[in-house]
């Protein structure tokens, strides 16, 4: 575990564009209950597992309504995004963001790198837009 969390949160180095960064992770009811106690206002669920940091597992689309957005047309754009995922191949489900918007998650086998990974997402918005 990590200088000054819990035993049950731990720490992983992760390589950043301004060096290495330590990320935590929990991996059990213990270790969250030792975040809440530790004031964690806000958890974000990674793209990849500890084991492999360097292939995403998932991919996930944002969608935050910007003001005067409806929560009907959230829902419109994400099924849109999930057909337009489900054209090119990719099952993907929809998830409330925690915030004001939902994310359209796709579980991926960990195979491309964060780069590639990038890269597909860019361009799907862009044939979206």
């Amino acid at each position: 575990h990590g200088p000054g969390l819990g035993d049950a949160v731990h720490a992983v180095p992760l390589q950043q564009k301004s060096g290495r960064e330590d990320y935590v992770y929990i991996d059990d009811a213990r270790g969250l209950l030792q975040l809440v106690q530790m004031n964690t206002l806000e958890l974000h669920p990674w793209g990849a597992t500890v084991a492999d940091t360097e292939h995403p597992d998932r991919l996930v689309f944002d969608l935050d309504p910007g003001e005067g957005v409806s929560w009907a047309q959230v829902k419109s754009g994400a099924r849109d995004v999930r057909d337009r995922l489900q054209q090119v191949g990719l099952e993907s489900f929809v998830r409330l963001s925690g915030g004001k918007g939902v994310h359209v998650v796709v579980p991926l086998q960990p195979k491309a790198g964060w780069d590639e990974a990038k890269a597909f997402c860019e361009a799907f918005a862009q044939a979206m837009a």
